[in-house]
């Protein structure tokens, strides 16, 4: 008797499962994934003085800048704004500030920080300032969890206070 339930349970049981919406390895909505998208972020400016030379030990902190709208319950819009500071970098004696990241995303938008901590040593004592970029893809994702290679690249001049 427990024989024949267990063959008839063979035969059964697999039609039954598939009448309930299982099937074997085969996905009908192509294979599952699990992750997070990310991409590779890099940034590559030259910091300048405003005679052209190049400026060693300014601190460049690249933030990326991300505005979304929201919606209260009364159905009034307004929009947010999310940073995400990145660790800085230091420009080196060449005046490049070169620096590569792993991120969750992309944003449109960069603002990036130039700030010179060390007053006098390094020709002088600039002003804090800022300037915004847009990141080029420079590399393809996998069309899956990796976005690709994005990067920001230019040059900022700043000037003596």
């Amino acid at each position: 008797m427990r024989k024949m339930l267990k063959s008839i349970l063979a035969v059964i049981g697999p039609s039954f499962l598939g009448v309930l919406g299982f099937s074997g390895c085969n996905m009908p909505f192509g294979r599952a994934e699990y992750g997070t998208p990310n991409c590779d972020f890099k940034v590559d400016i030259t910091v300048k003085d405003e005679t052209g030379a190049p400026l060693k030990g300014i601190k460049v902190s690249p933030i990326l800048i991300s505005s979304y709208n929201t919606q209260n319950n009364t159905g009034a819009v307004s929009t947010a704004e999310h940073r995400e500071e990145l660790a800085s970098i230091e420009s080196d004696a060449s005046g490049k500030a070169s620096g590569s990241y792993n991120l969750f995303g992309i944003t449109n938008n960069v603002r990036v920080i130039f700030e010179d901590p060390d007053g006098d040593v390094g020709g002088g004592t600039f002003a804090k300032d800022s300037m915004d970029f847009k990141p080029v893809q420079t590399g393809k994702g996998d069309n899956h969890w990796y976005s690709g290679e994005y990067t920001i690249s230019g040059t900022k001049t700043l000037k003596k206070k």
